[in-house]
């Protein structure tokens, strides 16, 4: 719709059914229609369809029908006393946010522009239409609940007074969400935020970590309904669901006291992802931590790629839409103390030895993964505000590594732990900066510059993939600039790896990492004379 028509404001409104289970259980129409329709499947023809009309999709049934009726264009002139009682608001303090189309969402029809627009579940419902259409949107809505749920004369007003308001704006809260389609964001409200807070740290104070299993529940419960939204993405609340339910697991007892009073003690991981949440939850309303664009919730073309990859003889990465390339040797990974495997100088492969330990490639693309996102986000921090918000294509050719920002959540590996946890933070600071980050694996033999660039010289070869001649062989370098990273962000991960504390403050550590300077050579430096192109101060 606002792609459509970007200048016209886009008026919401919410309603909710009265007593809509007990409605929906006893309703004679609907109990008639099921026993016709479904005849040939029941017992006794009284409608209860498979046995039971209790069950929840019984009740999503009714929430269908009147969004569909609420869409039907009908010629009512004259308004329901509700919705000519209603007065309408409108920002006007500053232009409209604009969104660009693209091939996820183009423009509207005109036949989908006349058709009025409800979103209902169960009892709640939500209008959207144009500041000049809304009155007619509002009528199809209110008649459509009479019409589903039985008019005021027969069953009595099906509408709550309590929560029908007269004021309708460009703001409203919705299944949870507050939804603002004049800024064009959704966001989880600051009440819902406190609330976990005040819960989280509750549980964090105690002497001894636990939790009852109700509280468990609760807590999975509210952050996987918020992960959509939640600036660390989907890494911690899959992370938090595997730990508590694994310790329930163990718990789990017959005893009927068992769900409100049992304790649940909790790993060393649930703690850690427990602090990491914790940490981001009490930022005031309408940060931008817990209100993402609109535009960046849905799925949108991407406006920028990357690449990268690894090899055990270093790792490497470019994008030629923010302009940009780098690589990393062995041995400076080694410095950083990075626990490198002893490789064949001759043919970069690790020495087949039985007792060769070391990083495996996965951890290594990762690291790679980790790198181009702090390039990324420095770039975005310089560059000016883009309409409809960065996109970010994350493009490697190792599956597992572009699966950690949230399968790793299930491993037990300290290791993988803390540099996806590295990864989650990172994402916050991604979501702060309105950039939205996807990740897609790419064949192998179609990521043949990140190759090149991940194969740095050995003492064996010196002469073999240098950087100006991977460079000059590569037209897709030719408008990238050689980007010095700074050696303290790979010390940073390094220690990360190695950290075996279950209260690391991330966000402290990815804003320290994040006001580290990337110095970017001049375009016509086509060369380095290091092996890595690092910088140390």
């Amino acid at each position: 719709m606002h792609i459509t028509r970007p200048n016209d404001p886009i008026m919401v409104h919410v309603d909710d059914i009265e007593a809509a289970f007990r409605r929906v259980l006893y309703h004679p129409d609907m109990a008639c229609a099921f026993a016709y329709v479904y005849s040939d499947y029941l017992m006794v023809p009284v409608g209860q369809v498979f046995g039971s009309r209790s069950a929840p999709s019984y009740y999503c049934v009714l929430a269908d029908v009147r969004q569909a009726l609420a869409a039907c264009p009908q010629d009512e002139p004259i308004l329901h006393p509700m919705v000519a009682s209603c007065t309408y608001e409108v920002d006007t303090s500053s232009p409209l946010v604009q969104v660009p189309p693209d091939s996820n969402h183009p423009p509207l029809t005109l036949q989908e522009q006349t058709e009025m627009y409800n979103a209902s579940f169960v009892d709640d419902n939500g209008v959207v239409a144009y500041l000049e259409t809304m009155p007619q949107a509002l009528q199809h809505s209110v008649r459509s609940a009479f019409g589903v749920f039985g008019d005021a004369d027969r069953r009595g007003g099906c509408l709550q007074d309590a929560k029908w308001t007269s004021l309708v704006s460009e703001t409203f809260l919705f299944l949870g969400f507050r939804i603002d389609t004049y800024a064009m964001t959704v966001s989880w409200p600051f009440a819902k935020r406190k609330a976990l807070n005040d819960e989280i740290q509750d549980i964090l104070s105690r002497k001894r970590k636990y939790v009852t299993p109700k509280e468990m529940a609760h807590i999975i419960g509210v952050i996987r309904s918020a992960a959509a939204i939640a600036p660390w993405g989907t890494f911690l609340s899959f992370n938090l669901q595997n730990a508590l339910t694994t310790a329930a697991r163990n718990a789990y007892s017959t005893n009927c006291s068992w769900w409100t009073r049992s304790w649940i003690y909790l790993s060393g991981v649930a703690i850690a992802t427990l602090h990491q949440i914790w940490e981001t939850l009490t930022v005031p309303e309408g940060s931008p931590l817990w209100s993402r664009p609109i535009s960046l919730y849905l799925d949108r073309d991407f406006s920028h790629r990357v690449f990268s990859d690894a090899s055990y003889a270093g790792i490497g990465g470019w994008s030629s839409d923010f302009g940009f390339l780098w690589r990393l040797c062995r041995e400076d990974l080694i410095r950083a103390g990075f626990d490198m495997r002893d490789i064949d100088l001759a043919s970069s492969e690790p020495v087949s030895d039985g007792s060769n330990e070391g990083l495996h490639i996965n951890p290594l693309e990762f690291i790679g993964v980790l790198v181009n996102l702090w390039i990324v986000l420095k770039f975005v921090k310089k560059l000016r505000p883009r309409s409809g918000g960065y996109i970010l294509l994350l493009l490697a050719d190792n599956t597992t590594a572009l699966a950690w920002m949230s399968l790793a959540a299930r491993t037990k590996n300290p290791l993988l732990q803390g540099l996806a946890r590295l990864g989650a933070a990172l994402l916050v600071h991604a979501a702060a900066l309105l950039t939205k980050v996807v990740k897609r694996h790419l064949p192998g033999d179609q990521n043949d510059v990140a190759d090149a660039l991940s194969r740095p010289p050995t003492s064996a070869n010196p002469e073999q993939n240098v950087l100006d001649s991977v460079i000059a062989q590569w037209s897709q370098l030719d408008d990238c600039r050689i980007c010095l990273v700074p050696f303290e962000l790979l010390s940073t991960i390094a220690s990360v790896i190695s950290s075996q504390s279950t209260a690391v403050r991330y966000d402290q550590i990815t804003t320290n990492l994040l006001n580290l300077e990337l110095r970017i050579l001049p375009a016509s430096a086509r060369t380095w004379n290091a092996p890595s192109t690092i910088y140390e101060d």
